[in-house]
């Protein structure tokens, strides 16, 4: 699949999704799908991808008390 394709997909999944699918990914294809993303969808995935699985939100983290 072309990158800006696939980026278009990847912006509608969620992050963690994304970033599952990305992670078995060769880093130079996943370069160049971040290149067609836009940037705050690209570096959160990123981020996700670079803490390594599960690819999970900790949601106790977006809890208030």
């Amino acid at each position: 699949m072309a990158p800006g394709s696939a980026a278009s997909i990847f912006e509608t999944m969620s992050d963690e999704r994304s970033a599952g699918i990305m992670y078995g990914m060769l880093p130079k294809k996943i370069g160049e799908i971040f290149a067609k993303m836009t940037p705050i969808k690209a570096s959160a995935v990123a981020l996700i991808i670079k803490r390594g699985p599960p690819f999970k939100t900790n949601k106790k983290h977006f809890i208030l008390k």
